[in-house]
C-alpha cells in the first residue's frame, strides 16, 4: 500500500512534466514557423517522447495549440499581478499622465509570438466550444487584473476614474486588441499606437482629482 501511495505522485509529476515539454516544443515549433503546421512526429522529435507519449496526454494537435495558447495567457495573467503588486504596493510617488500609460502599456506584449498565439487561440475559439470557454476565462481574468492596474495608474496621475473598473479595463483590452493588428500590420508603429490608445481610455475615462 505504502508503494502504491508513493509511486501515484511520482506518476502524477512524471505526467505534469511530459506535458509540459510537449507544450513547450509546440510552442517552440509554433514561434519558429509562424504557423500551426508542425504534426505528432516533429512535437515528439523536440520534446523526445514517443507518440505514445503524446497521445496519453493530447487527444491531437490542435488541442496541444490550445494547451499553448493558455500557457502564454496565464504568463500574460501573472504579468499584469506582478504588476498590480508593484504598482499599489511600492508606489514611488505620483506620476503625470504619460508615465501612468507606461506603467500600463509596459506588461501588454507586442511580441510576434504572443500575437500569433492569440490570433490561434481566437481562431479555435470561433470553431470550437471548449477554445471558447477557455478564452472567456481568460478575457474575465484579464478583465480583473487589468482593471485595478489601471485605477492604480489613475491614482498615481492624481486622476479619479468615471466609469466602472470593469468597463476600464474592457475598453484598455480593447485598445490592446487593436495594437496587436497594428503589430502584424504596422509593427514599428504598434507600440506607440497602444500608448496613445491606453492614453486616450485613460483620459476619457477619468476627471482630475481635486
Amino acid at each position: 500500500m505504502a508503494g502504491a501511495e508513493t509511486r501515484s505522485p511520482l506518476r502524477t509529476r512524471r505526467r505534469e512534466e511530459t506535458r509540459a515539454r510537449l507544450v513547450r516544443a509546440a510552442g517552440e515549433l509554433f514561434d519558429e514557423t509562424g504557423t500551426t503546421g508542425a504534426g505528432v512526429n516533429d512535437v515528439c522529435s523536440r520534446a523526445g517522447y514517443t507518440r505514445g507519449a503524446f497521445y496519453s496526454n493530447f487527444a491531437s494537435m490542435d488541442e496541444l495549440y490550445l494547451a499553448v495558447c493558455d500557457d502564454r495567457a496565464r504568463a500574460l495573467l501573472d504579468r499584469l499581478e506582478a504588476a498590480i503588486d508593484e504598482r499599489i504596493t511600492a508606489r514611488p510617488g505620483p506620476l503625470d499622465l504619460d508615465h501612468a500609460v507606461s506603467e500600463v502599456v509596459e506588461v501588454l506584449p507586442l511580441d510576434p509570438s504572443w500575437v500569433a498565439a492569440r490570433s490561434v487561440f481566437i481562431a479555435q475559439a470561433a470553431a470550437r466550444p471548449m477554445a471558447a470557454d477557455l478564452l472567456r476565462r481568460h478575457h474575465e481574468d484579464l478583465v480583473d487584473r487589468l482593471g485595478p492596474l489601471g485605477t492604480a495608474s489613475l491614482r498615481a496621475a492624481r486622476r479619479t476614474s468615471t466609469v466602472p473598473e470593469s468597463a476600464l479595463a474592457e475598453a484598455m483590452l480593447a485598445a490592446y486588441d487593436g495594437a496587436m493588428l497594428h503589430a502584424v500590420l504596422y509593427p514599428d508603429r504598434a507600440h506607440a499606437f497602444l500608448q496613445s490608445a491606453v492614453r486616450a481610455v485613460l483620459l476619457g475615462s477619468s476627471s482630475a482629482s481635486p
